[in-house]
């Protein structure tokens, strides 16, 4: 019984991404009733409910209770819950994940050097602008950073990259947070400058020095003992 359950269920989830795969179902769009899905796949309603639970844990629907299941648009929501779990039962640390967004932001940088519009690069500049506003703050310092390397992310195009880094946010983050607690201000000021220096880089299309930029910082910020930006 449990094997005819998870092949049926797994049959749906096929069929549901299929639907949004050839656009036959977009982003913020309604599924069709539990009943109408159990008579298109010839299955029961248990089946559809499993199925739309299995997709729910993915990011790909949003089950309302009492209203029409959902598609969700991507994000990295569940890649988020995933690496979550990862660090609870595998007792990843911070430092690793650490480890994985320097990789990905020195990408990050050079395809947005390679790309950037001069519209992107003012919101690149407008973000700068806040951190400088915030300088002696913490928690706004912190978010007006977050809006740089995600706008910076944003503009690269590549669309994994941006939600992998998205999910790393929440421990981005409290590192963040951490490491601006133990700095002085001359020590922010390096870290504004380097910012400023990585959006002048994406103005002047040049990923060489983008990429250079921002393993720099990481470096410098690692010898700090900060493990983060």
């Amino acid at each position: 019984m449990g094997r005819s359950l998870d092949r049926l269920a797994a049959s749906v989830v096929d069929g549901i991404l299929d639907d949004i795969a050839a656009g036959r179902l977009h982003p913020g769009e309604p599924l069709a009733p539990e009943a109408a899905l159990a008579e298109r796949f010839a299955v029961s309603k248990p089946v559809v409910r499993e199925a739309m639970a299995r997709l729910a844990v993915q990011g790909i629907v949003a089950i309302r209770h009492g209203r029409q299941t959902v598609v969700q648009p991507l994000s990295g929501g569940a890649i988020a819950d995933l690496f979550g779990t990862l660090a609870r039962a595998y007792g990843i640390a911070a430092g690793e994940f650490s480890a994985l967004r320097r990789a990905l932001e020195i990408e990050a940088a050079g395809l947005a050097a390679a790309r950037a519009s001069a519209e992107e690069v003012a919101g690149l500049i407008e973000a700068v602008d806040l951190m400088a506003s915030e300088i002696r703050t913490i928690d706004p310092w912190v978010e007006a950073d977050l809006l740089f390397h995600r706008r910076l992310a944003a503009i690269g195009g590549r669309r994994l990259l941006a939600h992998v880094l998205e999910a790393l946010e929440p421990s981005t983050r409290e590192t963040m947070r951490g490491a601006k607690l133990k700095r002085d201000l001359a020590t922010t000021q390096r870290a504004l400058r380097c910012h400023i220096e990585l959006a002048e880089a994406v103005r002047a299309h040049d990923p060489d020095r983008a990429r250079a930029l921002m393993a720099a910082h990481f470096d410098i910020v690692a010898d700090l003992g900060e493990g983060n930006m």
